[in-house]
C-alpha cells in the first residue's frame, strides 16, 4: 500500500500547490490525473486502482502486517528469540510465519507476549527472509519490547520493518540479532519458495 504523499500540481501557473494524492499530479480544473495513472493504460484514468478509486489499493504497494506471539530471553551477552503468527500483504495474500534468531545483548531479561508489526516487503513471501534486527525490552511483570529490522528482497530491493511486543516478563535488555523468517502461504499465493 502506498502512503499518501504531497505532490506538486503542475497545471496551476500562479503557484505550486500541494495535494495529498497517490503520488500522481492532479489537474486543478478537472480534478483528474493530468499525466495519467502510472500503471494505467488508455483513457481509463481509474484502471490504476482497478476502477474503484475510493476502495483501491496501489497495486505496486509494498507492505506486510504481522500479528502473533513472541518469546525471548537475553542474559550474559546472548539473546535468543522466536515468534510466529499470521502475516498479510497489501495484495490480499495471507500466510503463517515463524521467526527465530539470536545474537548479542546487553542486560538480562525474559518475556513472552503478543507481537504486532509491519514491513516494506512487497508480499508475504518477501517477509520470509534473513534480517538484521535491533531492539530491546523492559518491564517487571508487564513487559514491553520493540525492534526494527532490515533485509533485502530476492531482487535486492531493501526491506525495512518494525514490531512491538506486549506481554509478561522481567528485566531490561537490548539486542542486536540475526533472524530468519519462514512463511507458508495459505490464501492468495500458491507457495513461497
Amino acid at each position: 500500500m502506498t502512503l499518501l504523499t504531497p505532490a506538486p500540481c503542475k497545471k496551476r501557473k500562479e503557484r505550486a500547490t500541494l495535494r495529498l494524492i497517490l503520488r500522481t499530479p492532479f489537474g486543478d480544473i478537472l480534478s483528474r490525473c493530468s499525466s495519467g495513472p502510472p500503471a494505467g493504460k488508455g483513457p481509463n484514468l481509474h484502471s490504476y486502482v482497478f476502477n474503484s478509486p475510493p476502495n483501491g489499493i496501489d497495486p505496486s504497494g509494498r507492505s506486510t502486517l504481522n500479528m502473533g506471539g513472541a518469546i525471548s530471553a537475553s542474559c550474559f551477552g546472548i539473546d535468543l528469540q522466536w515468534s510466529g503468527g499470521i502475516v498479510a500483504d497489501s495484495h490480499g495474500n495471507l500466510g503463517s510465519y515463524q521467526t527465530g534468531g539470536g545474537g548479542l545483548s546487553v542486560g538480562c531479561t525474559w518475556s513472552f507476549g503478543v507481537t504486532m508489526g509491519g514491513s516494506t516487503a512487497s508480499t508475504i513471501c518477501g517477509f520470509g527472509k534473513n534480517f538484521v534486527e535491533l531492539g530491546g525490552s523492559v518491564g517487571v511483570g508487564l513487559n514491553a519490547g520493540a525492534s526494527t529490522y532490515a533485509g533485502q528482497e530476492t531482487d535486492g530491493t531493501p526491506i525495512g520493518g518494525a514490531s512491538m511486543t506486549l506481554g509478561i516478563g522481567e528485566g531490561v535488555a537490548s539486542h542486536d540479532d540475526w533472524t530468519y523468517t519462514s512463511v507458508s502461504a495459505f490464501y492468495g499465493r500458491k507457495a513461497c519458495s
